[in-house]
């Protein structure tokens, strides 16, 4: 193991992995090595750091929600069973074991970026804590020496609640409740996703065929399904949801 190595992490996760048969031949190796190596180190802090692994299990990880669901099928077929195949003994991690930290990372982790441009997902367990909205107060940096920052937005009264958004501000409602029930296992009702407006920025909404208007959709607050038709707030003109579907598919 290199310095340069053991500057980046504790010398004890390199003695573990070593201990793995880690092809990296391969583009195809590296590929799925890159998937699975923040899962790797998480599932080796018992014997790395003890502390940061209460930590991290103090974090959700969604096991019962994800059962029996395309994600957790998913992570079984490649992530599960690539540790297999490279020795990660079953008698020591189980599978479900592998699942609940899956879950973790992907309900509490941060996506980073360096200055460099290389993309990274990090889990902060105390900034994980940070409840979303679509209409945040806060967003967060990563600073050069890996620490994260939170910032503030907008103004932000005494006794006011901190928020950040779990997914793009930018996105639209329906983009924005599925990412977060598909991933973080539930569905948003904050003020935006509760607008059918989303107060007043209409970013999810398509022009009207007739009068040029805003088409909408009225919101559903106690849905999994946004089917419901859409109509012009002018002329009242409907829009089938699936055809609304359609159209952001084209414009991407």
């Amino acid at each position: 193991m290199s310095a340069k190595c053991c500057s980046l992490h504790q010398s004890s996760e390199c003695s573990e992995m070593q201990k793995l048969s880690i092809n990296t031949e391969s583009l195809e190796s590296l590929t799925k090595l890159t998937l699975a190596i923040l899962v790797l180190r998480c599932l080796f802090l018992p014997q790395t750091d003890p502390q940061d692994w209460i930590r991290l299990r103090l974090l959700q990880d969604h096991v019962e929600e994800r059962k029996d669901t395309k994600l957790q099928k998913l992570c079984q077929d490649v992530l599960v069973n690539y540790l297999r195949d490279i020795g990660l003994n079953r008698n020591q991690i189980s599978d479900n074991e592998i699942h609940q930290v899956c879950g973790i990372l992907d309900s509490n982790a941060f996506e980073n970026k360096t200055l460099d441009g290389v993309e990274s997902r990090a889990v902060f367990p105390l900034s994980a804590m940070v409840n979303s909205s679509c209409l945040p107060n806060m967003t967060h940096v990563t600073k050069k020496d890996r620490k994260i920052v939170f910032v503030a937005s907008r103004d932000i009264q005494e006794g006011q609640e901190l928020f950040i958004c779990y997914t793009g501000t930018r996105w639209g409602n329906i983009t924005r409740r599925k990412h977060l029930l598909f991933t973080k296992h539930f569905l948003c009702r904050c003020p935006r996703c509760l607008d059918p407006t989303e107060c007043g920025t209409f970013i999810s909404s398509i022009k009207c065929p007739d009068c040029e208007e805003n088409i909408v959709q009225e919101a559903q607050s106690d849905s999994t399904e946004c089917n419901m038709p859409w109509h012009c707030q002018k002329c009242r003109h409907e829009m089938e949801h699936k055809k609304v579907l359609a159209i952001e598919t084209m414009i991407g």
